[in-house]
């Protein structure tokens, strides 16, 4: 069963939870967790995380980054929320989460430093959407982090690079090849959203 498909089955919120926690501790996510998390910069202002689920990448990222920046996750889930905002109460870590709809994220125009999607595309209804969504809160000169499926990023390639010549300065495999090109670990990329006002060189 995968993540998105735990999450809105009919199991019981209690079961739900402990369905993405074994998933979470399991070794097939231990790896490239810890990679993604090396590249997001310290010190940043708000990094957002889209499909957050029970918080702990949240939290583990707001303990890499520290005080100065908010690490706000977003679920479609009420009882991940709720989960994620139990767990967060008793750290000392900026944090806020709330309920919303990859779809149509609740935030402005490039407001975020990083924004990050673990194992989403797969999962979403309209992938196109929900990445313009991604890119659209990116602020310019800002991380887009995606990590899913090999089919999403890898043969449905058209759909992330398509974005690339417009709105994102490029895309590219993390370095662990083990990592990036394994079909169950999945594909992990990073995108660097373009200044307005950057043209390429053979640009006229």
């Amino acid at each position: 069963m995968t993540m998105q498909a735990v999450r809105d089955s009919a199991l019981a919120p209690g079961l739900v939870i402990q369905s993405l926690d074994a998933f979470r501790e399991s070794s097939l996510s231990a790896r490239y967790k810890q990679q993604s998390y090396e590249f997001v910069p310290v010190n940043v202002g708000q990094i957002l995380d889209v499909g957050c689920g029970t918080g702990d990448d949240v939290l583990a990222l707001a303990e890499r980054c520290g005080s100065v920046t908010l690490v706000f996750g977003l679920d479609r889930q009420l009882a991940s929320i709720d989960e994620a905002s139990r767990r967060a109460r008793n750290v000392a870590l900026n944090v806020q989460f709330a309920v919303g709809d990859a779809h149509a994220l609740p935030f402005a125009n490039d407001c975020f430093d990083v924004v990050r999607a673990d194992r989403l595309l797969y999962e979403v209804d309209d992938r196109a959407r929900v990445l313009k969504e991604l890119v659209r809160v990116t602020r310019p000169g800002g991380r887009l982090l995606l990590h899913d499926h090999e089919a999403v990023l890898t043969r449905d390639r058209a759909l992330v690079y398509g974005l690339s010549s417009s709105e994102l300065f490029g895309s590219w495999p993390w370095q662990e090849s083990e990592a990036a090109h394994n079909q169950e670990r999945g594909v992990s990329l990073l995108g660097i959203k373009a200044n307005p006002n950057w043209k390429r060189s053979n640009d006229a």
